[in-house]
């Protein structure tokens, strides 16, 4: 573990990792399971507005390797949820530019079932209140697996032991990463009714990192024994 690594580990442990207010939804089992988890965001499909299809990110497009704190969002076209908390999810990126300049990055990562087509009609339906940013799209279902992968087996009890390439994810999910891109934070499910909490959240994380004495070679983490393939 670095030292980077370590000195974060200490600084959450010294208040909750979400402050929750009052009738707020607790986290639920599968959220809890996602914390501390490093995530390898894998290349990832971009949403080119003015030909109306997936293709292939050009330049610097992703990942910005200056955000502090990074939220994960993922959803589909097909995701009533997602449908729902996308304008709520639009003002939130914006104030979060407005509030943190670069250091806060949004990715919204829609599943591989989420077609060209499928993402034309999700558009033509609710372009007007996404978010104004890139829109991206795990086309090999590599990121929606490695989640998979780190949540327990459903359907046991029932004899039906699925692999993760035999389930599907749950949408939406929300992941609060840190620079290293460790899960800090976890919601499954809508994010209408927990807006307060993840703000919260990030304005926890963000003063945590920003809080970090810089140490050189803090990049290279040594978390492969908890991270995802």
């Amino acid at each position: 573990m670095t030292l980077r690594s370590m000195l974060l580990c200490l600084l959450l442990a010294a208040v909750p990792s979400a402050v929750l207010a009052d009738g707020a939804t607790p986290p639920s089992k599968d959220e809890t399971y996602l914390l501390n988890q490093m995530v390898r965001i894998p290349s990832l499909s971009v949403w080119d507005s003015p030909t109306q299809e997936w293709r292939a990110p050009l330049g610097n497009e992703g990942v910005l390797p200056t955000a502090k704190v990074r939220i994960l969002h993922l959803w589909g076209t097909y995701c009533v949820p997602c449908q729902e908390e996308f304008p709520i999810l639009k003002q939130m990126d914006l104030q979060l530019r407005a509030d943190y300049k670069g250091d806060v990055q949004f990715l919204f990562v829609a599943d591989s079932q989420s077609t060209g087509g499928a993402m034309k009609d999700f558009m033509a339906a609710h372009h007007a209140g996404m978010p104004a940013g890139l829109l991206f799209r795990d086309t090999e279902n590599k990121l929606a697996s490695a989640l998979l992968a780190a949540l327990p087996q459903q359907g046991v009890s029932q004899g039906r032991a699925e692999t993760p390439s035999e389930r599907s994810l749950s949408l939406p999910v929300t992941l609060l990463l840190d620079g290293d891109n460790v899960v800090r934070m976890a919601v499954v499910g809508s994010l209408v009714r927990r807006r307060g909490e993840v703000v919260n959240g990030i304005a926890q994380l963000h003063r945590t990192l920003s809080a970090l004495i810089p140490t050189g070679k803090t990049k290279v983490a040594n978390k492969k024994d908890r991270s995802f393939q």
